[in-house]
């Protein structure tokens, strides 16, 4: 994996295989877990804040990798971001 997603390698790596199989399902428990320490973004969101940025990064490149769109903006509440498809991207 690309060490430009690194803090978000989870996330990039989920995406990667969304990409490349079309049996994905929800499961309603927890399957993972890891213990957290001093400065582990496990503690929260705001522990290591560059894991946003890469994580905004992961989803723009799959997007890319798509062709569906081309930017992709990082919300407020980290880990959360909106995809911009080349018509928003127009009318903005």
């Amino acid at each position: 994996m690309a060490s430009e997603f690194d803090g978000a390698q989870d996330h990039d790596l989920m995406l990667r295989l969304a990409e490349r199989t079309d049996a994905i399902g929800h499961l309603p428990g927890v399957l993972y877990h890891w213990r957290a320490h001093a400065g582990s973004a496990a503690l929260g969101e705001l522990a290591k804040p560059e894991a946003n940025e890469a994580g905004r990064r992961a989803v723009e490149e799959h997007v890319r990798r798509l062709g569906l769109a081309r930017e992709v903006e990082a919300l407020p509440t980290p880990g959360r971001y909106r995809v911009l498809y080349e018509r928003q991207r127009a009318c903005r």
